[in-house]
């Protein structure tokens, strides 16, 4: 069979869970990973965690039933499926926004299991035991944590408030933050890091100088995106490329997004967001032209028009066009994506983000020779009946 898996985000999460699925192996030939695979820490969970995480939903529904060793867990999850789907979906959401950590998703894939990985990922991973017989095609947009600030630091704590009632570029819309509202954002993800003063302050000094700005407000304004985004998805991204491209017998070709949709609704300093480049490979120019600028709409159908080849030519015969590259962990060479396509050029950029990626790299190599755990994730959680308080979330490889 010559099947192509495609996902974004969550997606490419779901699509490299099959890597480590023996059962899927005959089943495709190549994947497409935009954004996202199966080893970011949003993806998956470990047992433990699972089984808390549904319970606390049960509890939501009136479904326990028996404590500790006396549950009856096929009676709770009997009781669970004849809930109605909407008492269900309401009781998930207000499991998530319990959950003090941001960029954590209660109900995700379990780490292991007897049907699906029929075993453990992580120690799959580390043994390098997922299918090997495929090429990838694999990449990340530029701005990927800007998308998650108005949903996770609206607070005037924080400051990425957004107001939709007015213009998406007003300027009450900049999230011109100040020291404090940068000191509290990056606060919020220093459990991630063991609670690690020495962490906290390599991250603020670091981050406040990734941006080109030279304005000091919207380069800690920047500077928090920044880190969303190599944290959560770009850095865990390019390890697991790396991974790949040296276990794999085919080929990896990695792909850097730089282009912003004239049709994004949100702030022009948001730039190219998580998500925004999916609009492309289905052709949104051609079939919902009125969404852009009449001005601009030769143009982005033109650019629709190339990523739609590219990753259909990758999906019939495992290379996105000649000029690509293939990816290796030594030169990392990613193909942009941007207007240069629609012409006679293109851009070749080398290890993306690599900066940023390395001192993500060093941070975590501190706290593992810190605090080790074989857990791929720890969770020092108090719950009850009516709540749930997740302290710390330790993301360590050992």
């Amino acid at each position: 069979l010559q099947i192509t898996l495609f996902g974004e985000s969550a997606g490419a999460a779901s699509v490299t869970a099959h890597f480590f699925a023996p059962g899927s192996f005959r089943y495709f030939r190549r994947a497409v990973l935009m954004s996202g695979t199966i080893a970011n820490s949003w993806a998956i969970k470990e047992k433990d965690m699972a089984l808390q995480m549904s319970m606390f939903l049960a509890k939501k529904l009136n479904c326990t039933l028996g404590q500790g060793k006396n549950l009856d867990v096929n009676l709770t999850a009997q009781c669970i499926r004849q809930a109605p789907a909407a008492e269900i979906q309401k009781a998930a959401d207000a499991v998530a926004v319990e959950q003090i950590l941001p960029m954590t998703f209660p109900f995700v894939p379990v780490e292991e299991d007897e049907h699906f990985f029929k075993g453990n990922l992580f120690t799959k991973l580390k043994m390098r035991d997922f299918i090997k017989d495929i090429s990838v095609l694999i990449g990340s947009v530029k701005d990927e944590g800007t998308y998650w600030l108005p949903y996770y630091f609206l607070s005037p704590k924080m400051g990425f408030q957004f107001n939709h009632t007015i213009s998406a570029d007003d300027p009450s819309n900049r999230a011109l933050i100040n020291r404090e509202q940068y000191k509290s954002s990056i606060q919020s993800f220093i459990p991630y890091f063991d609670d690690s003063q020495l962490v906290k302050h390599a991250l603020l000094h670091a981050y406040e100088e990734m941006s080109e700005s030279k304005n000091p407000q919207e380069k800690l304004r920047d500077g928090v995106a920044r880190f969303i985004g190599d944290f959560f998805f770009t850095c865990s991204l390019i390890e697991f490329a790396d991974i790949l491209a040296d276990n794999i017998h085919g080929s990896v070709y990695m792909y850097y997004f730089t282009k912003r949709s004239s049709a994004n609704p949100w702030p022009k300093w948001m730039g190219v967001m998580h998500g925004y480049e999916i609009e492309y490979v289905f052709g949104q120019p051609f079939r919902h032209s009125h969404l852009y600028p009449q001005s601009q709409i030769d143009s982005e159908r033109r650019f629709s028009e190339k990523i739609m080849k590219y990753w259909t030519t990758f999906a019939a015969e495992g290379v996105p066009r000649p000029q690509w590259p293939k990816y290796n962990k030594v030169t990392r060479k990613a193909f942009v994506l941007n207007d240069k396509i629609t012409g006679t050029t293109h851009q070749i950029d080398v290890d993306v983000h690599g900066k940023s990626c390395s001192l993500l790299s060093e941070v975590q190599a501190v706290i593992n020779n810190s605090k080790c755990s074989s857990k791929f994730e720890t969770f020092h959680c108090m719950s009850s009946t009516s709540s749930l308080k997740c302290k710390s979330f330790i993301r360590l490889r050992c």
